[in-house]
């Protein structure tokens, strides 16, 4: 399944972003500099506060770290979610993030991007995130799967992440054809391509 996002879908946070994939749609916004409060205050480190609220139950408050009790088909979304709601609020990162989801069946075949029925009868999931430079960020894991198994879930998840050859968009909402293959960071680099086009021609105007 292509994924889907959109920058700056909310006009009172510093930046946000939308990303749907997975059968997941996340909605992330950024906020700050903010004052912290004095009993996590570190002098000489920044406190990244993470809250994340389902649609529906009660969400939780985690200090630079995801819940453990999570699905762990929703981190991929949700990392992406954040990275492009951080992009959009022009906060400089060391590193561009992209992440996936790669399912195993019974017979050992390799799914990426895996429907929620590949997910449901799926031996064995894996999410894995990768930097731009290739290095491997994120590495979790579960089900029943051996080691050759998990090599080759994770070149099929560089695969998925880091391939390139996607175009640009005319606007900051990009929806590809379900039937295409198209690289994370490609489509992360579009999206924000095309909001910074966008932006230029709003100045254009103004001037």
């Amino acid at each position: 399944m292509v994924p889907e996002g959109t920058l700056l879908p909310l006009h009172r946070a510093d930046g946000s972003a939308s990303y749907s994939s997975n059968g997941y749609s996340v909605l992330a916004a950024v906020n700050g500099p903010v004052d912290v409060q004095r009993r996590d205050e570190l002098p000489e480190e920044a406190v990244v506060d993470v809250i994340v609220r389902p649609a529906a139950g009660v969400g939780g408050q985690y200090i630079a770290q995801f819940p453990t009790t999570m699905n762990l088909q929703i981190l991929p979304p949700l990392l992406q979610a954040s990275i492009l709601a951080l992009l959009s609020a022009a906060i400089p990162l060391a590193t561009l993030i992209t992440s996936a989801l790669i399912a195993v069946d019974s017979h050992g075949n390799i799914n990426h991007s895996p429907s929620l029925v590949e997910i449901s009868t799926a031996t064995s999931l894996h999410v894995l995130a990768f930097s731009s430079h290739g290095r491997l960020l994120v590495a979790e894991s579960e089900g029943l799967f051996d080691l050759d198994t998990w090599e080759r879930a994770t070149e099929e998840g560089s695969r998925e992440c880091r391939d390139s050859g996607v175009s640009g968009h005319a606007n900051d909402d990009v929806s590809m054809d379900p039937g295409s293959d198209v690289a994370v960071e490609s489509f992360v680099r579009a999206l924000v391509g095309d909001q910074m086009a966008a932006s230029q021609k709003w100045k254009g105007v103004l001037r």
